[in-house]
C-alpha cells in the first residue's frame, strides 16, 4: 500500500497516462471510468451514453442560480461558474466614529 502513495505513483511513467485516460478530476470530483480497450479494462457494463463525466455547476442566464443537473448534463460544462472562483464581495470598514 505505501506504493500507492501520491508521492509514488507520480515517478511511475505509466501512472500519468493511465490518469489521462481513466480519470477526470475538477475540485469537486474525481471519478475514474473503464476504456474501451479490453486489453486494458473489462468490458464495461453500461452503454457508453449512461457513463459520462459528471458535469460542473454551470449558473443559468440570471448568473443567480445553478442549472438543473437535467440541463447541465446534457451541455459541455467547466469550471468557470465555480463559487470560489467568482469575485468575493469585500466588507468595507465600519469607519464611523463612536
Amino acid at each position: 500500500m505505501e506504493s500507492l502513495q501520491k508521492a509514488n505513483t507520480n515517478k511511475c511513467a505509466a501512472y500519468p497516462e493511465w490518469k489521462e485516460k481513466h480519470c477526470s478530476e475538477t475540485h469537486y470530483t474525481f471519478e475514474i471510468k473503464k476504456c474501451t480497450d479490453t486489453s486494458c479494462c473489462a468490458p464495461k457494463q453500461l452503454e457508453e451514453e449512461k457513463l459520462k463525466w459528471l458535469s460542473e455547476p454551470e449558473l443559468d442566464y440570471t448568473r443567480e442560480n445553478v442549472l438543473p443537473y437535467e440541463q447541465a448534463k446534457k451541455k459541455e460544462t467547466t469550471e468557470k461558474d465555480r463559487p470560489s472562483l467568482t469575485d468575493k464581495k469585500v466588507c468595507k470598514k465600519n469607519t464611523a466614529k463612536p
